[in-house]
Formats: C-alpha cells, structure tokens, sequence
C-alpha cells in the first residue's frame, strides 16, 4: 500500500451547506482522489456568514478564512475589489502557512491564478514546498486590473507545474510562462457518465415545468454574467417563437444580470415562453439535460464549458459559440453545432436546422455522447492528476 500524502488544496470556492454553484468541480475530482494514496487539507474562503470555519469528512479537512466577504465571491474576473482582495491575500496567505505546517502537506495544489494561486505560490516559497497551478482560462488575462493580471503572470512563472483545462488554456498559459515548466491537459474534473447519461427520463420533469410533449425546449444552464451572453439566447428565441410556436427556454443558474435578462424575456415575449429555475440544485441537472430537445452555451468565453460535458454525456444535442474553450470540446457537425459569437442570426439558424432535422439532432447527441464516455470521463481525469502529483513527489 502506498504512503499516504496530503495535499493542501487552495481554491477561490469551495462548495458548503449554502450550495456554492463555484468549487464544485474541485471538490468532485477530490473525492475521487481520497481513495488512491492522498489526503486533503483545503483552505478557502470563508464566503457566507454561516459556513463553517473547520469541516471534517474522512481524509478532507475543510479550512475557511475570514475576509470582508460581503457573503458573495471575491471577484467575477471583470470587477477588482481591491480592500477585499487585500484581506482575503492576508488571510489567504495566513491560513495557509498554518494548515502546511500543521498538517505536514507534502504538495500544495492552487485552483484559479488569482487569488489562490498567488497564495499557493507565496506558500510554497516560503516553506519549501513544490505548487501545482490549475489554471482556467478566463483567471489568466484580466480585463479588470493591470496590476492582478501582472500578478496571474507572476504566478504561471513561479510555479512548479502547470494543469490547463483546455488547449485554449494552454495557449494563453504558454505565452507566461517559463520554458521548462511541465504542462498537463486535465478536463477540469471531467464528467461523471454514470450520472449524466442518455437513459435518463425527463417527462416529469417536463410536466412538473409546465412543458408539453410537443414543446421543442432549448436549455441554459450557468452563471448569469455578462460573458455567458444569456441575452442573445433570450433574443433568439424570441425570433425561432415567430416561426416555431412551440419554441420554449429554460435558464438555469443565478447571477447579477439575472433580473436584467427576466426583464428582456418579458419585453421580447410577455409570455410563459420563458422560465428562469434560478440556482439548480447538482442532483437535480440530469432531469433538466433529459428534458431538453437542445442545450445552447452562447458564451463570449470559456475556459472549458463544464455543463457543454454534462449535456454530451446525457446526449442532448448541443449548440455552442465558435470560441476559445468550447472549441476543445464541440466539433462542428460531429459532437454539436457551432455559431459565431454574438451572431443572434446565426444562433437562430443552427437551432432552426435542429427543429427542422430530428435525426440530425438525435446522430449529434449520439455522437457527443461517444466523446464525453472516451475523452472526458472523470475517472480518466482523476488519472491524469494523479501521475502529476506522483510526478511532483517523486525523489
């Protein structure tokens, strides 16, 4: 039996009793790694008022840190607070000093590259530690400050191994960092395939929405922010209502644009043609893919597009923007149907060819469900993270 190593895991979320819809991907690919060698001392905010400071659960301890939280997440990659960036650095960086020492980590482990990278990084320096970076993307080049985008530089330069989700990741990782600095491919934790799968049955949750069996229902799952570009799909199918009566969307998630995109859906329908779920609870999304005809992520940018996995391996036919993470994921004509962003014409057109072709939908679906089970398990994920921490550790 291998000897067991702990990790400290540094992450920006990480989900508690309040659901937070952030983290959640990091905390599935830590369960699946418990089991094979490595324990977990995670340290990250602490965002609500009531989560608790210190949660255990088997080989995870769970670390959260005060900062002037106002209980919502630090930033959303376009807005800097800066005197909440600067206590949460503080105590970031204070709580994690503490855990490595205390808990003895062998290996710290940075989800996002502001703030908890730089965290990991300053860490790591200072006790003598190896850091593994996962970065995402849209954590790399910040529209929002000159000075945390020189500081997501610094941390790609300074730490020891790199882990993007995507090959657009690893385009933009690759302009920072130094020659030298191994760089592995991980698919964010992948998609569970059991979970997500065709076989499931989304009638009750069809009738349980007011939806009929005849309704063709385009789907949305995700932060309601401004680079998810939710307008545009709000937009489209105002215009597929005209020419489809049956036409239906679902918007599942929460964000600050919300009560600006229910504000548009009742200019541009004035009718039930549009339903906001608000945050969906994980258990409860296979229903929501099974009850889609089609899923739509019109995305300025993505690092990945976690839920365009989701939707693949439960076979619900995608349609997508043609831009940065997305195209890792969906081939065009194969695994999904690909748009330019921000052509809401060009939207509507791809969902009309999919009204209009069941069985083109239903080869896509198929197909997307191929690539998810073969590319993106969450097993073959867990996998790829273990040969690097291994990789890391070795003498």
């Amino acid at each position: 039996m291998r000897p067991l190593k702990t990790v400290c895991l540094i992450t920006n979320a990480y989900p508690d009793f309040e659901g937070s819809p952030r983290g959640v991907f990091v905390k599935q690919m830590v369960d699946l790694m418990k089991g094979n060698g490595y324990r977990f001392s995670v340290v990250t905010p602490r965002i609500f008022d009531r989560s608790r400071r210190l949660e255990t659960n088997g080989s995870e301890t769970i670390y959260r840190f005060d900062f002037l939280s106002e209980n919502r997440l630090l930033v959303d990659y376009g807005r800097i607070p800066i005197l909440r960036m600067m206590t949460y650095m503080v105590a970031g960086v204070s709580k994690g000093l503490q855990i490595v020492k205390r808990d003895r980590c062998d290996l710290i482990h940075a989800h996002f590259t502001v703030p908890a990278g730089l965290i990991g990084v300053i860490v790591a320096r200072l006790l003598g530690r190896k850091v593994i970076l996962t970065a995402y993307g849209t954590d790399i080049s910040w529209r929002g400050s000159k000075v945390v985008e020189a500081c997501s530089r610094f941390v790609l330069r300074h730490s020891d191994y790199l882990v993007v989700i995507s090959e657009y990741t690893r385009e933009k990782v690759q302009r920072f960092v130094k020659s030298g600095i191994p760089i592995e491919m991980i698919y964010a934790a992948g998609v569970d395939t059991r979970k997500f799968n065709p076989n499931k049955n989304g009638s009750e949750a069809r009738r349980e929405l007011g939806l009929h069996d005849t309704d063709f229902v385009l789907l949305f799952v995700g932060n309601l922010v401004e680079r998810k570009q939710v307008g545009d799909l709000i937009s489209a199918t105002a215009r597929l209502k005209h020419l489809h009566p049956h036409v239906k969307l679902i918007v599942g998630g929460d964000g600050e644009l919300r009560q600006t995109l229910e504000n548009q859906a009742i200019r541009e329908h004035g009718d039930s043609t549009v339903t906001f779920l608000g945050r969906v609870p994980d258990d409860l999304l296979p229903s929501l893919y099974a009850l889609a005809n089609v899923f739509v992520l019109p995305s300025r940018e993505e690092g990945l597009g976690v839920v365009l996995l989701e939707a693949m391996a439960s076979g619900t036919t995608v349609v997508a923007s043609r831009t940065t993470g997305i195209l890792s994921v969906i081939e065009e004509g194969r695994t999904g149907l690909l748009y330019e962003p921000g052509n809401i014409e060009g939207l509507v057109a791809k969902i009309q060819q999919l009204i209009e072709n069941s069985d083109l939908g239903s080869k896509l679906g198929e197909a997307a469900r191929r690539e998810a089970v073969e590319r993106f398990a969450r097993e073959k994920q867990a996998q790829k993270l273990l040969r690097v921490y291994d990789r890391c550790l070795s003498p």
